[in-house]
C-alpha cells in the first residue's frame, strides 16, 4: 500500500474542529487506497482529502449543537485584542 499524505490521529479529540477533520480526511484516504488503489499525490491531495471530509464534520456539528451536545473548539490559543498584532 502506498503511503498516505495524513498520518493517522492517535490521540485526537472529535469534539476539537481540526481533529474532527483530520480524523474524517485520514478515514478517508484509507477507504480511498482499499477501495481502488488511490494513489496519494496523484490520484488526490491533502487539500482534496479535507474538502471531502468538511460536509461530514458540518453533518456532525449540526447534529450535535441540535441537541446540546457539542460546540465548536479549535486547537488554537485563545485570542486576545490586546496581544494581537492584527
Amino acid at each position: 500500500m502506498p503511503t498516505k499524505l495524513l498520518r493517522l490521529p492517535t490521540d485526537s479529540n472529535p469534539k476539537m474542529l481540526d481533529d474532527l477533520l483530520w480524523v474524517i480526511a485520514a478515514n478517508i484516504e484509507g477507504s480511498m487506497q482499499q477501495s481502488s488503489g488511490a494513489i496519494p499525490g496523484e490520484d488526490y491531495t491533502i487539500l482534496d482529502l479535507y474538502k471531502l471530509a468538511q460536509p461530514f464534520a458540518l453533518e456532525i456539528y449540526k447534529k450535535g449543537t441540535e441537541k446540546g451536545c457539542v460546540g465548536i473548539y479549535t486547537g488554537w490559543p485563545k485570542w486576545e485584542a490586546e496581544n494581537s498584532l492584527l
